[in-house]
């Protein structure tokens, strides 16, 4: 069997205010969960990973201030399972 690999891509800007209802030492932990939940629900995904480029950008101003509305690129790789038909 031969496999396809669709890819397909969107930008959001992900709301993370209400990361800072958190406390100050947990706040770029709560981002990068909401960024995950974020991706999972918009995207229809079962398994989100998160970029280092991401990552590095929520954790850039340390654990007490990460940013507020992030561009994130969702990408998602779907393998699609091509069946041989034998003529």
């Amino acid at each position: 069997m031969s496999e396809k690999v669709e890819e397909l891509t969107r930008v959001y800007t992900v709301p993370l205010r209400v990361a800072f209802e958190a406390p100050r030492y947990r706040r770029a932990k709560v981002a990068i969960r909401l960024i995950r939940d974020f991706a999972t629900r918009h995207m229809k995904a079962s398994e989100v990973k998160i970029e280092e480029d991401v990552n590095k950008l929520v954790w850039a101003r340390g654990i007490r201030n990460p940013p507020c509305q992030p561009r994130s690129y969702n990408r998602i790789h779907r393998r699609l399972a091509e069946k041989l038909v034998s003529r």
